[in-house]
């Protein structure tokens, strides 16, 4: 019976009820099954939940069924070894230097003022430079370290290729505007939960005179904050920046011969 009961809070409470919930569960038992109400406790309900200790027959199983989700959910290490994602590591072709040649071509591609030099300088790197992604502990010093990804165009895209392929790289970019831009509103109109901000985003996404959408806009782009919203900045709910503060924060693109003034207004 236990069992069965907290098969039914779960499924409609998820796997961590509130403390009321498991005690107004506790009560409906001893108020369907007198019988099964404890003479000797003050309430006649403790031995199924206790709000006081959260201890009881419902609470123990509620933990058994936290503690197996848990042993089902993937290590980090099991993620690492997962195919696909940004973590995984993928089989590059590209040569690996000696460490004296690694800090010599850092070193050179730092004041080089060909950037065709850094460009072949951040490919014979690119190993390394992987290496640095996936440590946690190197990670955070990549752009500091390569410093030339901030001056020099096209070495994100080079090291995408590197990554990918050529194939790869260019279908992304390729099939953007024709293909997945599209299909992200249409999608979002699908929406069970659809706020009233994004009703308006959706309604004002906009369209060209053929109905296909146009370029990548603003209006888009807030469409996407919406549908991947902000994540929590700490632990502490108070701290999650809400999607209508994040669109604040969007760098707008505007096309030429717009007015400045007109859209800041």
């Amino acid at each position: 019976m236990v069992n069965m009961v907290v098969a039914n809070m779960t499924e409609i409470h998820g796997t961590s009820p509130s403390r009321t919930v498991k005690e107004l569960y506790a009560k409906g038992i001893v108020s369907v099954f007198p019988q099964l109400k404890d003479p000797f406790s003050e309430k006649g309900y403790e031995h199924f939940y206790d709000c006081d200790s959260g201890t009881g027959y419902l609470a123990w199983r509620i933990k058994t069924i936290q503690k197996r989700a848990s042993e089902d959910q993937p290590t980090p290490a099991q993620h690492k070894r997962c195919k696909g994602g940004p973590a995984s590591e993928r089989d590059v072709t590209e040569p690996e230097l000696t460490d004296e040649q690694l800090k010599e071509a850092i070193s050179l591609m730092k004041h080089a003022t060909d950037e065709e030099v850094v460009r072949l300088k951040m490919k014979q790197t690119f190993v390394h430079r992987q290496r640095m992604v996936h440590d946690s502990h190197q990670s955070p010093d990549v752009l500091s370290t390569f410093t030339r990804f901030a001056d020099v165009k096209g070495l994100i895209e080079q090291d995408f290729t590197l990554l990918f392929g050529e194939e790869t790289s260019a279908k992304l970019l390729e099939r953007w505007p024709t293909m997945f831009k599209e299909k992200t509103i249409e999608q979002s109109k699908g929406l069970s939960h659809i706020s009233i901000e994004l009703k308006k985003l959706i309604a004002e996404s906009p369209q060209s005179e053929n109905g296909d959408v146009e370029d990548w806009d603003s209006d888009l782009s807030s469409l996407l904050v919406y549908l991947l919203p902000p994540t929590s900045q700490g632990r502490r709910k108070p701290g999650r920046l809400s999607a209508t503060h994040a669109i604040e924060h969007l760098v707008v693109f505007l096309k030429t011969g717009n007015s400045v003034q007109g859209h800041l207004q």
